[in-house]
This record gives structure tokens, C-alpha cells and sequence, in this order.
């Protein structure tokens, strides 16, 4: 699959949880996926907190410290302030805007995965309240930002969902939130104040490309993949991108590296990358018998589940939950939602039988033309956030316990996809020849 097909089904999960409810929610893109949602300050003050610890008070004592740095006198601006110029306070950004949240998302730690947050308005006791931001007009019309103030200087993972984003995928993300939706640095970061703030991030990618050339033309072709990999794990790294991957490729074909000459050819080929000189008819010809081969074998796997009686089967999927002793457990809350729109949610109970769900059937699910994703939630524990599931093996999760609750047992969420004909479950195997 492309990475332009990834980024339209990614896209096409995150519109699915957006509008799983009818709750309004905010979002946030962080470039990692960090063991919790909170503020700066409570990050810079989290190795002293005890039982009387109180987010709120400290940024109380904070504020009246800067006070006498400032001739403002609203207080939440003061705090506005330090926030906009990367200060502690006990504000969390987000926005109304879920492409900017993937943006941040995407934009720096080429290579880390990311991730989007949702959270709901808050309700009552919700343990956080939203304010407008007041920070430069420019920035926040740009960034559609809005503050959280968690009471606890965290959020909840509970509060939440998470969807995670492959690293993989960070460039072509960037480069279609560009084109579509015109979100890029330059837009999103409209202030020098944005530049100062990642001002360390931003390294000369260029330098890359030119270090990968010289180091090509020396004949030392591994330190040129390095450094023209390097250039391309960088997600702002757009012009040359063609150019790169067409030296990348050839040079791992002299290498003798023939499956990642094809994967970066596939790269160069998919559109008209600017600066993409054009490949030598040798290299092409290799690579288009090779895009054939992997055609046809695709073909004869659809051909094979033709034969599948699509109105007699039924698709369902069963659930146990286990602790490291395998008793059940009770108490875990999982959602399950299909790129078809299907939603469905449940808690499991403490039951040897564990839970079967029924969900709509469709043939395009047995060929993985669909994608599915499922969210665990338990309190005390740490949330499994929107991980894929494949109708084509059982699975398996696992829940730990939050950070001081080590007396607690880790627990094991088996999933298991089962197609019925009648009251006879249907192998695989079976699925895969399509010999019903």
C-alpha cells in the first residue's frame, strides 16, 4: 500500500473518532507519545509532588513572582504570555482545528511516532476547564488554539482517545496538510516568536543532501544513504525529495539492495516530486517487471475468495480478559470502531466465556480492504489506544498498571475474529481459497 493510500485511511480513522459522538471535542498533536497529557509546569515540578501537592497553588505563587516582570495586570494574559514565549505554566494547548493537531503531530521527531488527542468539552467534574487563548491574534487565529486547565496539571488518559501516528508516515502527512490545507510552518508559526521557540529544530536539511552527494560521488555509497535518509526522515524536507529518493534508489541498487531500490522507486514514481530527474531505462524496466509481479499476485488473491458465500456468513469477534494468572477480569471498557462507520461499545465482564460481538458483515472485510481499531479502557491502568486489528489472526493487549499502582497485575486482552457459517466457524484457511 502507498503511503498516499496510509495517510487517506489514517485521515479517514481520525474523521471516524472525530465524529464517533456527538460530543464537540478538542485536539492535540503531540510529536511523541509521552507517558502522560499535562502541563509544562507540572513536568518541572513533578519530582517534588506529594500527597499536598497542588497544581493550582503553585501556579498562584508563579503568577505573583511574574507579576514584577510585567506592567499586565489580567492574570490568565500574564499566564497567556509565558505560555506563547515556552514558559511553565498549567496550561495545555489544543485546538478546534483537527488538521493542525496533525500537523503538530507530524511536524518534528521524524523518528518517533506521533499522536492525536481527543478530548470531549469539558462536563461536569470533568477535572478541566477550556479557556480562549489570549495570545498574539496572528498565532492563535493561525493555530485555532484554545487552552486547557487541568485541575490535577494532567489529563486523564480515560478522558481521552489516542490515535497514534507512524513515524513512516510523518513526511507525506506534512506534505498533504501543505498542499490541501496550506498548514505548514510558515502559516502555523506566523510570529518570530514561533521561530525562537524551535529554533533548535530547525537544522540545515540541506546540508544532508549535499554531505549525501559528495559522499556518492566519493564512492562511499553507505555513508550516502545515511545522509540522504536523513534528509528525507525530515518532514519539512519537500523540494528535493524526488531528487533524493532517485539517488537513494540507484544507490542502493549498486549496493546489490534491490528490495529498497524498488521501495524508493515506488516513492519517486508515485507524482511529480519537484527536482525528480528521470531514471535510467535500465532501472525502470527492472522495477516495472518487479510492480508487475507483486500486480498479479494481488489479482490471484482476490480471485481466490470470489467463491465466498457473502450473504450466509457472519462476522463476529470474541473478547477475554485475563490477568497473568489467567483469572478474568472484570471491569475493562473497550470501543471498537470499522472505517465503515460501525461503532460499538462494552464493558467486559468477569466471565470464563468472555464476550462475542457480532458486527456487520462484508466481504471487503475478509480481504483487509477495511480497517478496524479498538480502545481499552480500565481504571488504574493505562489506556490501549486506537490499535488496529486484523480480521486475519487473533490478537492480543496488554494493560499496565498506572505508575504506583505496582501491586496490580498486568492484563491481557485477547481478541479473536471468527466468521460463522451458520453455527460452524469458518477456518481461515477456508476464507483464503475461497472454498465454501
Amino acid at each position: 500500500m502507498s503511503d498516499k493510500q496510509q495517510v487517506r485511511e489514517l485521515i479517514d480513522k481520525l474523521l471516524v473518532v472525530a465524529e464517533h459522538s456527538s460530543e464537540r471535542k478538542l485536539f492535540r498533536g503531540e510529536a511523541e507519545c509521552y507517558p502522560e497529557i499535562s502541563s509544562g509546569l507540572y513536568r518541572q515540578l513533578h519530582t517534588i509532588k506529594n500527597d499536598n501537592f497542588n497544581i493550582m497553588e503553585a501556579q498562584e505563587r508563579q503568577l505573583s513572582l511574574a507579576k514584577s516582570y510585567t506592567k499586565i495586570t489580567d492574570d490568565f494574559e500574564i499566564l497567556s504570555q509565558i505560555q506563547h514565549h515556552g514558559g511553565k505554566t498549567n496550561l495545555i494547548d489544543f485546538t478546534t482545528d483537527l488538521n493542525i493537531a496533525l500537523f503538530f503531530a507530524c511536524y518534528y521527531s521524524p523518528g518517533k511516532n506521533g499522536r492525536v488527542i481527543f478530548l470531549p468539552y469539558p462536563r461536569d467534574n470533568a477535572g478541566y476547564t477550556v479557556k480562549p487563548a489570549v495570545q498574539p491574534s496572528n498565532m492563535a487565529d493561525a493555530q485555532k488554539s484554545i487552552f486547557v486547565v487541568p485541575s490535577r496539571g494532567y489529563i486523564r488518559e480515560k478522558d481521552t482517545i489516542i490515535v497514534e501516528i507512524p513515524h513512516e508516515l510523518k513526511s507525506s502527512i506534512i506534505e498533504y496538510l501543505g498542499r490541501v490545507y496550506g498548514i505548514e510552518a510558515a502559516t502555523v508559526y506566523n510570529d518570530i516568536s514561533g521561530f525562537i521557540r524551535d529554533q533548535e529544530d530547525l537544522k540545515d536539511h540541506e546540508a544532508e543532501f549535499y554531505a549525501g552527494a559528495n559522499y556518492n560521488r566519493a564512492g562511499d555509497f553507505e555513508k550516502a544513504i545515511e545522509h540522504y535518509t536523513n534528509y528525507l526522515e525530515h518532514p519539512s524536507t519537500i523540494w528535493r525529495r524526488g531528487q533524493v529518493y532517485f539517488l537513494r534508489c540507484i544507490t542502493y541498487f549498486r549496493l546489490g539492495f534491490l528490495q529498497n531500490a524498488f521501495e524508493d522507486y515506488r516513492e519517486y514514481d508515485r507524482k511529480h516530486w519537484p527536482s525528480k530527474p528521470e531514471m535510467p531505462s535500465q532501472l525502470v524496466n527492472t522495477f516495472e517487471n518487479m510492480m508487475e509481479q507483486e500486480q498479479t499476485q494481488n489479482d490471484e488473491r482476490e480471485l481466490q475468495s470470489e467463491n465466498l458465500p457473502e450473504q450466509n456468513l457472519i462476522s463476529r469477534i470474541y473478547l477475554t480478559a485475563r490477568d497473568e494468572y489467567e483469572n478474568p477480569v472484570e471491569g475493562v471498557n473497550f470501543a471498537y470502531i470499522s472505517e465503515s462507520g460501525y461503532g460499538y461499545e462494552q464493558e467486559i465482564s468477569e466471565s470464563d466465556s468472555g464476550i462475542l460481538i457480532t458486527v456487520p458483515t462484508d466481504l471487503y472485510t475478509y480481504r483487509q480492504d477495511i480497517t478496524d481499531w479498538f480502545w481499552f479502557r480500565k481504571d488504574d491502568y493505562k489506556s490501549v489506544n486506537g490499535v488496529e486489528f486484523q480480521w486475519n489472526t487473533p490478537s492480543e493487549f496488554t494493560m499496565i498498571p498506572h505508575r504506583g499502582n505496582g501491586n496490580m497485575l498486568k492484563i491481557t486482552i485477547r481478541v479473536e475474529p471468527r466468521i460463522y457459517l451458520g453455527d460452524r466457524i469458518v477456518s481461515q484457511e477456508e476464507l483464503s481459497r475461497g472454498g465454501l
